[in-house]
């Protein structure tokens, strides 16, 4: 039976929501469970090996899957299947290495920085996996494979919780190394071909793509991440955890847009390539207009509510916890308008125009924290972040706004 436009537009639509609802599921277990039973220094130690192992999994992504999720969305996967996948495993056998030398000497034990490095070998198959899906709007088929791995977690972090061993940040790795298996399995599943990707394709076409996007995506996971890799060179682990803690919550928030952009970037793209680019902004305007709203609502309960929910939640060690959140709160309102709008501008093939917006606000974050972390202390860390989306928000409306207007005005003059 076919749908209806309009239950097409819902079905992905709630497809999508329920794919990001997952790490939203994870990341409850992961405050319910595993905040509250590490060491703060354990927390701490395993906060910045999955910021690390972020940072370098969303940089492959940018660079070398998100390029597919383009080309496939066009009816073109096979000239970027091949490059994309080595590319891919490339970029994690480096990122592992270096891992393994960087981690330790911010205080992460050798163990950990091993199971990290062996994660982003295993992501691989299952991020190009749902990249194919994602192009091909089988929102249901990514929603299997990300199963496998927050689901999978979650299930782990209960099984140890129940047995008692939910006590170092080891363990709470090998469950993700684990799951990250799993996932990779149910990728493996529905895209049998990534068992034999062969070496043929277009590896300089990817390269081109790639290397703006791949900006953008770092980008993008070193704003929601990055930062705890910076605290760490100036204080010891069991220090940064209240503000790891309070970055875990606000990780939360970018779930929302995340889920949007599992839509903007390939509907962009389509958009873009038929030219219904008036079409396109309705419907960021539209968006950006609910989820803005939503905020608001949530944030003005959740500033007020804080001083309740962080104890009862994550334990009267972390109410330190709770003035970080209250600042990082209004980083929450900038954060979509800039991720969505950079996606767009990525899908409609201008993705080189976001780098010159991205690399200003990421120089400022690195220098601003570097030069008012030792200075000021852990206070300057939010305080810096917030005033990094507000460049990048503040900018990406105004390219954004351009490049889209100026499309626009463009088609009819060339269609004629």
């Amino acid at each position: 039976m076919t749908l209806s436009p309009k239950l097409q537009l819902a079905h992905r639509v709630g497809g999508s929501l329920a794919v990001k609802s997952l790490p939203a599921l994870y990341g409850v277990g992961l405050v319910l469970l595993v905040v509250r039973a590490l060491p703060k220094s354990d927390f701490g130690q395993y906060g910045m090996a999955i910021a690390y192992m972020n940072v370098v999994a969303g940089l492959s992504r940018g660079l070398w899957t998100m390029p597919l999720v383009i080309h496939a969305a066009k009816g073109e996967r096979e000239h970027l299947l091949a490059p994309s996948f080595w590319l891919s495993m490339g970029t994690a056998v480096v990122g592992g290495l270096i891992g393994m030398i960087l981690l330790p000497l911010l205080h992460v034990s050798d163990e950990l920085a091993l199971f990290t490095a062996i994660i982003l070998l295993v992501l691989v198959p299952r991020d190009i996996a749902i990249a194919l899906a994602q192009a091909s709007g089988r929102v249901w088929v990514a929603f299997a494979i990300e199963a496998g791995y927050f689901m999978g977690s979650l299930s782990g972090f209960i099984a140890l919780t129940l047995v008692s061993q939910l006590r170092t940040a080891e363990a709470v790795m090998i469950m993700n190394l684990a799951s990250a298996g799993l996932s990779a399995l149910i990728g493996l599943g529905f895209e049998p071909c990534l068992m034999h990707p062969g070496t043929r394709g277009d590896w300089k076409g990817i390269f081109h793509l790639g290397r703006w996007i791949g900006m953008h995506a770092l980008g993008e996971i070193f704003l929601q991440q990055g930062d705890a890799l910076l605290v760490g060179i100036f204080f010891a682990p069991e220090a940064i955890a209240p503000y790891i803690a309070a970055r875990t919550l606000l990780r939360m928030y970018t779930l929302l847009s995340q889920s949007v952009n599992f839509l903007v970037l390939p509907s962009a793209s389509r958009l873009g390539a038929s030219n219904q680019i008036r079409l396109l902004r309705r419907r960021l305007r539209t968006v950006l207009e609910y989820l803005e709203g939503m905020l608001l609502a949530v944030n003005v309960v959740m500033w007020f509510a804080a001083p309740v929910i962080f104890p009862l939640v994550l334990g009267v060690k972390y109410i330190p916890a709770i003035p970080f959140f209250r600042l990082l709160i209004f980083a929450s309102f900038l954060e979509p308008v800039y991720s969505i709008l950079a996606n767009a501008v990525a899908g409609i093939g201008k993705p080189s125009r976001i780098l010159p917006v991205l690399a200003s606000a990421l120089l400022f974050n690195v220098v601003g924290n570097l030069i008012l972390l030792p200075l000021v202390g852990l206070w300057s860390a939010p305080v810096v972040l917030v005033l990094t989306y507000a460049i990048l928000a503040t900018a990406m409306v105004w390219l954004a706004r351009r490049q889209l207007v100026e499309r626009a005005a463009v088609l009819p003059a060339l269609q004629g």
